[in-house]
């Protein structure tokens, strides 16, 4: 479970829950380590529409699961195919849509 999957099967605030999970996934002298991360996930729990890895936590003292790699040519095309209508002018949102992509740079 995501910490926002636990939020909402407690009933809690973000702040309250973050806390309480970090100290649970770190191994002290005296205590184990009780929540280890398992994977990740890019679903979009909170409905804010970022897309990064959230690790997802189950109940033991294992190995955390090594995060993934970041890919910048997917997140360069992925900004590209959002933005590729953008313009830097007011006038140019007057022009036809085939006028204004020969003038926007991709």
């Amino acid at each position: 479970m995501t910490r926002s999957g636990l939020c909402r099967a407690l009933g809690k605030e973000r702040t309250a829950v973050a806390s309480v999970v970090s100290r649970m996934s770190r191994a002290w002298p005296c205590v184990p380590k009780r929540l280890y991360v398992f994977g990740y996930v890019y679903d979009d729990d909170d409905g804010v529409g970022r897309r990064y890895p959230r690790a997802q936590y189950d109940i033991g003292d294992l190995p955390d699961a090594r995060k993934p790699r970041k890919k910048p040519k997917e997140v360069s095309k992925r900004y590209r195919e959002n933005n590729k209508m953008q313009v830097n002018s007011v006038f140019m949102l007057g022009q036809p849509a085939r006028g204004r992509r020969s003038l926007v740079k991709l």
